[in-house]
């Protein structure tokens, strides 16, 4: 900063340094102009991000016009603003559809609400400081659980329907868990529903895996108002399965909502051990 040469004649211009916008508030601006995935990649970039997207023409396609439920595994929230800033085609510009994700509910009013299909109550038993903390930043709403029970199920019937109606849906399948948890049975719920509404169509499942997150350049960027932002999402590579049609699944009679969740575990964890060990 140059230094200014007072005029004793002139009362001096006190300057004050302008502090810097945080990524949440961004993010809802961003968001509300240009829809969920499109807003998210646009804040990421704001905020010095860049994403380095790996898939192929067969996965670009299927995600930008057919039914697709996305999956991602995650640890923090970052990784799945990732995972959805990085689905947005280059080619298309500004007009890549809009996308919903199954998430936990926000507070009412919440400016995510209307790109969420809610769920209540899910990491009620959380015993682990990571979600504690997480709940004590971003407070969700709960509701008692009889009523969550059926709010829960209506959200997954609803997502299924908007899959049907040639939708994009992300979901974590692992919950609030850890990434390498078990997966829950509510992604045998969606995809049993979603074949059901699609009837003779079929629809895709697509998988994502994000590495590179930085979240010590987080908390950094959070002990200032004034440094300059050092986004977690610097160094960031999301990974896109190639489709999986809905069909290859077995959700025929007799079989469980955890047989049926096994089945795409199992698709997943085979195609994670081929991106992390790359054929050379």
């Amino acid at each position: 900063m140059s230094e200014a040469t007072i005029d004793l004649a002139v009362e001096p211009t006190i300057t004050t340094r302008k502090e810097k916008p945080k990524f949440r508030k961004t993010l809802r601006n961003e968001v509300s102009g240009l829809g969920f995935a499109e807003g998210i990649a646009s804040a990421i970039k704001i905020h010095g991000g860049q994403i380095e997207r790996i898939l192929n023409d067969t996965t670009q396609d299927t995600i930008n016009h057919k039914p697709v439920i996305l999956l991602v595994t995650h640890n923090y929230q970052a990784e799945v603003w990732a995972a959805l800033g990085g689905l947005p085609d280059p080619k298309l510009g500004k007009n890549f559809r809009e996308v919903r994700q199954i998430a936990q509910a926000a507070p009412e009013g919440s400016w995510l609400n209307q790109h969420t299909f809610p769920l209540y109550n899910v990491d009620e038993k959380s015993k682990k400081l990571r979600q504690k903390v997480s709940r004590a930043i971003q407070p969700r709403e709960t509701i008692e659980n009889t009523q969550a029970t059926i709010k829960n199920f209506q959200s997954l019937m609803q997502a299924a329907k908007y899959v049907a109606n040639d939708g994009l849906v992300i979901m974590c399948p692992e919950g609030t868990r850890d990434k390498n948890d078990k997966w829950q049975t509510g992604v045998a719920a969606l995809i049993k529903a979603a074949k059901s509404k699609l009837g003779d169509k079929d629809g895709y499942i697509i998988m994502a895996d994000v590495s590179g997150i930085d979240l010590r350049n987080w908390i950094k960027d959070k002990a200032s108002k004034y440094i300059p932002s050092l986004s977690p999402f610097s160094k960031t590579k999301v990974r896109y399965s190639d489709p999986i049609p809905l069909s290859e699944i077995d959700t025929s009679q007799g079989v469980d909502g955890v047989t049926i969740t096994q089945q795409v575990e199992n698709k997943y964890r085979d195609w994670k051990s081929t991106t992390s060990n790359p054929t050379p």
